[in-house]
């Protein structure tokens, strides 16, 4: 066997993996898990509590700031991930996870001193 074809089975055997596993998850769940359903559970608010006015209510952002910058950084830290044997393979590759490494760090430590919650 040659190592493409190990390659394609590994993806394939992936492939089953990830559609079967959730599948059978659910099915189990399904299964062990116990249904009762009545009009109060079936109800928007689901943990009991009796609504009563409006579901819209206006709530404070105080937290969406650190949210933001974790989503954003999140997946820059996976497109560096992705990126990185093409970065370090080019002659001055090192040079350039430096500056993204600084760039990167820079816009945290901003980022945190900015953030500081008021009193």
């Amino acid at each position: 066997m040659n190592a493409e074809f190990f390659n394609l089975l590994n993806l394939a055997f992936y492939t089953v993996l990830v559609i079967l596993v959730p599948i059978l998850m659910w099915v189990v769940a399904k299964i062990l898990s116990p249904s009762n359903p009545n009009p109060l559970k079936n109800s928007t608010y689901e943990c009991g509590q009796i609504f009563e006015g409006k579901a819209h209510v206006r709530f404070t952002i105080h937290y969406y700031p650190y949210a933001m910058v974790y989503a954003i950084f999140g997946a820059f830290a996976i497109l560096l991930l992705i990126v990185a044997p093409w970065v370090i393979r080019l002659p001055f590759g090192l040079d350039y996870g430096l500056i993204i490494l600084a760039i990167v760090t820079i816009t945290l430590v901003s980022a945190v001193i900015t953030l500081k919650p008021t009193k």
